[in-house]
């Protein structure tokens, strides 16, 4: 749920949560995803008679950082849904490489992605966006979201020329935008996006539990026909949102900053009712682009009883925030 106005971080300690243990901090698991992506990047270079044979070393090197994950997670005795984003992201695709099929498909995508355009470098991986391009010398770089790898040439094609300035985006958009709503993109997608689960009693905040909201909303608003989504609170302050809806992994995350016995409870089901509109009318795709916030989900956002009370006392929740 976009903000309406900016929320200050806040320390974890004023919210009454603790702070993720200091030994799943897990610095080198970035540095060890990006040796993979290199590793990737030399074997779609070397000759292809060499595959199978860097696709097993890769294999086994993979394994390893997602067996290391999870024994350090035993240790602390945390969950690996736990783990921040950036970690779980990188163990999911970690996972995803220890089966040989998943690498050989990459590769296949890597030597065809990267012989569309020479000034775009691609690569796949477990992004929290669908893609990106950054610049760099003599071109850009895409990372493309790893279920891109199934995509076909007519695909990505489209894909790499979105980055390459003086052409038209909009047909492109398109095309992509038609694949990524496809059922298979979507189903490898959720694939990826299940290490994104929160743990079982992460609806629980410190004062507020989340699936009690849910079943007054559900009950008032959807005739208890909605399907329970995961329900979780994050682990920090947001400054753009005070809720997100993420389909893939079918979860509803609250900012932690809502979770505060001095906010009547209309005003947190309110945040929950709009995240489970997301869920319940999904997205419209208009020329290429992607709409959650429609005209039909303002209506069916303003049927809430005090819509006016709740978006009154999230506006005053912001700005008192944002003055300290």
């Amino acid at each position: 749920m976009p903000r309406r106005s900016q929320v200050p971080s806040a320390p974890l300690a004023q919210r009454g949560q603790t702070p993720f243990p200091a030994a799943i901090s897990l610095r080198g698991v970035q540095a060890a995803r990006d040796r993979l992506l290199a590793a990737l990047d030399a074997l779609r270079l070397a000759d292809p008679a060499l595959d199978e044979s860097g696709l097993q070393e890769l294999g086994a090197q993979a394994l390893a950082i997602w067996e290391r994950i999870r024994v350090l997670c035993e240790r602390a005795g945390v969950d690996a849904q736990s783990l921040p984003d950036p970690t779980r992201r990188a163990q999911a695709w970690f996972g995803a490489l220890c089966d040989p099929d998943e690498r050989r498909r990459h590769l296949g995508a890597l030597r065809v992605a990267n012989g569309i355009d020479r000034r775009v470098t691609v690569r796949f991986y477990n992004t929290a966006s669908l893609y990106r391009f950054v610049p760099m010398p003599g071109g850009w770089q895409l990372t493309a979201h790893q279920a891109f790898i199934d995509a076909p040439p007519e695909v990505l094609s489209p894909l790499v020329r979105l980055g390459v300035p003086y052409t038209r985006k909009r047909k492109l958009r398109l095309l992509v935008s038609a694949h990524v709503e496809g059922p298979g993109f979507q189903a490898r997608l959720s694939a990826l996006e299940r290490s994104r689960r929160p743990p079982e009693n992460a609806a629980r905040g410190v004062w507020v539990d989340l699936g009690e909201s849910f079943h007054r909303v559900n009950r008032d608003y959807f005739h208890g026909a909605l399907p329970a989504p995961h329900l979780a609170w994050s682990r920090r302050v947001r400054r753009q949102e005070f809720g997100r809806y993420e389909a893939p992994a079918d979860t509803v995350w609250l900012n932690p900053i809502l979770d505060d016995p001095r906010l009547p409870p209309f005003v947190i089901d309110f945040v929950v009712y709009h995240e489970l509109l997301h869920k319940a009318l999904g997205v419209r795709v208009l020329a290429g682009r992607r709409q959650v916030h429609t005209s039909a989900f303002r209506a069916a956002e303003r049927r809430f009883a005090r819509f006016a009370e709740a978006e009154a006392s999230l506006k005053r929740l912001g700005e008192k925030l944002r003055r300290g």
